[in-house]
């Protein structure tokens, strides 16, 4: 930065003086050496290291480890920056989109000359793969060309991974015997001083961001909790869709505070998202129900009767007169034939 304001000033002064055609040759010598040099005293100034909880400079991390981050990003003099984790590349050209892969973008301001301390940007369990991480100083969500705050650009930033154990060390020697150890007189402390708890603080007003039955999406990745900030179930990935359907809950991971909300998403896990990956999205439409047709069995009429069954069916009367008159005549005949037989025997033996 300092150096971006002495060619400030150094422009400016020869500006004034400008009234002959090489004084103007020697104008754009001087800008083209500033616009080469800033972005190169930039580089300079920035240092990014991936430390441990103890602040040490650690490239390769277990699952069950937190990473931190340390240095100076020369650019956020006296601003607030946003660390990013993304996967590994070789290079990183200019306006690249910048999206966190750990659940959780961190935020910290940085001292005038650009300096933070040690600040935890990712709670384990952490994914294995390689990664790098980006210092996005506008929060713009791309990487600008004064942006140089990576660590690594040309390689991994850190591994995680879990790397063969080495061989456990030799037993120590066995310790020489020690004489017995005079009693200390046991001195009791006087009682601490009684403190009083602090007052609480006002309850948090709940976030309106969503509403009970929204739909939303996840952004990139998002962590699922089992409840708001506590044991970890797993992950979902970028556009996995659910239901709100509990929260908001606020809850405190890595000392930040979060919303979290109950998601029941379209498949496993379900359960506390925080709020910062989470953005409405439009429910899938529903399949339409197929239809089926019925298709009822037309019944053939009955074939008509004969015309004796039409005749006794229609009328019974005239069917039993008939049968009578018939009988009748033959019981009349027979006894007309049965007569004439016996009055000729009656002849024979007269």
């Amino acid at each position: 930065m300092r150096l971006f304001l002495f060619f400030a000033r150094v422009y400016n002064g020869v500006i004034i003086k400008v009234r002959e055609k090489e004084t103007m040759k020697k104008i754009f010598f001087l800008c083209s050496v500033f616009l080469f040099s800033v972005p190169l005293a930039f580089a300079l100034a920035s240092e990014l290291k991936v430390v441990d909880k103890d602040g040490n400079a650690k490239s390769q991390f277990n699952g069950d480890e937190d990473v931190y981050v340390v240095g100076t990003c020369d650019p956020a003099s006296n601003e607030s920056i946003y660390f990013y984790i993304l996967e590994d590349r070789d290079e990183w050209p200019l306006d690249t989109g910048l999206s966190d892969i750990s659940g959780g973008i961190e935020t910290k301001r940085v001292d005038f000359d650009g300096a933070f301390d040690l600040i935890k940007i990712w709670n384990h369990p952490l994914r294995i793969g390689k990664y790098d991480v980006v210092v996005d100083t506008n929060n713009n969500l791309k990487l600008d060309f004064y942006e140089k705050c990576i660590a690594n650009i040309s390689g991994a930033g850190f591994t995680v991974g879990n790397p063969t154990p080495p061989p456990p060390p030799p037993p120590p020697p066995a310790p020489a015997p020690q004489p017995a150890p005079s009693p200390t007189p046991v001195v009791t402390p006087p009682p601490p001083p009684r403190i009083l708890p602090p007052p609480p603080l006002p309850p948090a007003v709940p976030s309106d961001t969503f509403s009970l039955s929204d739909y939303v999406e996840v952004k990139s990745l998002s962590n699922v909790r089992k409840s708001a900030g506590g044991e970890l179930l797993g992950q979902q990935e970028e556009k996995a869709g659910g239901i709100v359907v509990g929260g908001p809950v606020q809850a405190s991971i890595g000392g930040s505070k979060y919303w979290f909300w109950n998601i029941d998403f379209e498949n496993s896990p379900d359960g506390w998202v925080a709020e910062n990956t989470l953005v409405k999205g439009e429910p899938p439409t529903p399949a339409e129900p197929a239809i089926i047709e019925t298709v009822e069995p037309v019944s053939e009429p009955p074939p008509p009767p004969p015309p004796l069954a039409q005749a006794s069916s229609a009328e019974p009367g005239i069917t039993y007169n008939l049968l009578g008159g018939l009988w009748g005549a033959g019981i009349i005949g027979f006894a007309i034939v049965l007569a004439a037989l016996i009055n000729a025997l009656s002849r024979r033996r007269g």
